[in-house]
């Protein structure tokens, strides 16, 4: 029992240490996007944009209502449309729209809006997130989650692939060839969980990243955020 305490307590001092030190406080954006929206491609390239400041976490969800026999996006998940219609819920929102960014959880925008994105971001930075530690162990990505996270905080692990180049063959971008950064494969619940240990599995061969939220089940606000990205 001291042994594997003794464990714990040293890998939670890793984790913790590994924390980056940053001047601005991190802000998570979440664009609600698709292949098949004529109205997502600006939005797809702001995204790409603010994705070279490292104290942001942009990620591409991509919805499937846009998803027709002209084209199908290959990113579209069912529960990427689920997160996006929980936002509208907890937002107060009377519906859900493309494109549509989402930040820090609270505020939502058309993801194309250049001046009024970078705002919100601006406002974000003013919030101090949890402090998340996270490292890559041999069998999987552990998780040092801080005491002050409540016990009823759900997490969220969402994995995504650093970039995608596609030729859209059909539908209202037909012929186009479209670039989109951070685009989601995976979404799912951890369920509640407060501070801790966790450990991840490890990366698949397809994904390149994997990001931990930590959310309250009834609120939209993002208590703070993780992400491991795999050396290219």
């Amino acid at each position: 029992m001291m042994k594997k305490y003794v464990f714990t307590l040293a890998l939670t001092l890793a984790l913790l240490c590994g924390i980056p030190t940053m001047a601005a406080s991190p802000v998570l954006l979440e664009l609600f996007t698709s292949q098949g929206c004529s109205s997502c491609p600006p939005a797809d390239q702001l995204l790409e944009t603010l994705a070279a400041d490292k104290t942001l976490l942009p990620l591409s969800f991509h919805i499937d209502y846009w998803n027709s026999p002209a084209w199908k996006d290959p990113y579209a998940l069912p529960a990427s449309t689920a997160r996006q219609r929980d936002y509208a819920r907890l937002l107060g929102l009377n519906n859900v729209f493309t494109p549509q960014l989402i930040v820090n959880g609270t505020a939502s925008l058309v993801g194309s809006d250049q001046s009024r994105v970078r705002a919100a971001i601006e406002i974000a930075r003013q919030e101090t997130p949890l402090a998340i530690g996270m490292m890559a162990l041999d069998k999987g990505i552990a998780l040092a989650l801080p005491d002050a996270l409540p016990a009823s905080a759900n997490l969220w692990e969402v994995r995504f692939n650093n970039h995608a180049e596609s030729k859209i063959g059909g539908g209202e971008n037909g012929g186009r060839i479209l670039r989109s950064v951070n685009n989601v494969t995976g979404v799912r619940l951890l369920g509640p969980r407060g501070g801790g240990i966790l450990t991840l599995d490890r990366l698949a061969d397809q994904d390149d990243g994997v990001a931990v939220l930590a959310q309250m089940p009834d609120q939209s606000r993002v208590l703070g955020f993780r992400v491991y990205q795999k050396r290219f």
